[in-house]
C-alpha cells in the first residue's frame, strides 16, 4: 500500500510540473468616475514602459501592464482615452490577458 501512495505523489508532482503550458485568460473590466471606483493610477517608465495601477484586476495592486510590442502612438491613444473617461464621465472598457501573476493590455475603448 505504501508503495502504490507514492507512486500516486509521483504521479501528481509529475503532472504538476510537466504539463503543458499555462493558457492566458482573456478578462474585461470597466472604469467609470461616477461610479465611485478608485481613479485608475497610469504610470511611466524609463525604457518605454507603462503600466496602469488601481484597476479592478485580479492581478497585484491590480496592474495590468503594457505589451512589448504596443507601439508609442497606442499608448498615446490609451492616455487620452482614459482622459477622454474621467473628463467626460463616461464608461471605458478594456480587455487583458491574464496569465498567472501578469495581467497584460489586450484592448481598449469607451463605451
Amino acid at each position: 500500500m505504501q508503495g502504490f501512495m507514492k507512486l500516486i505523489k509521483i504521479a501528481v508532482i509529475f503532472l504538476i510540473f510537466f504539463s503543458g503550458p499555462v493558457h492566458a485568460e482573456r478578462r474585461q473590466i470597466f472604469y467609470s468616475t461616477a461610479s465611485g471606483q478608485p481613479s485608475w493610477k497610469l504610470e511611466n517608465y524609463m525604457g518605454n514602459n507603462v503600466a496602469i495601477w488601481n484597476t479592478s484586476s485580479s492581478c497585484s495592486y491590480g496592474a495590468i501592464g503594457f505589451p512589448d510590442n504596443m507601439s508609442s502612438a497606442d499608448k498615446n491613444r490609451f492616455y487620452a482615452t482614459m482622459i477622454a473617461a474621467k473628463t467626460s464621465n463616461v464608461t471605458m472598457f478594456i480587455y487583458y490577458d491574464e496569465v498567472p501573476g501578469i495581467c497584460l493590455l489586450v484592448s481598449f475603448g469607451l463605451l
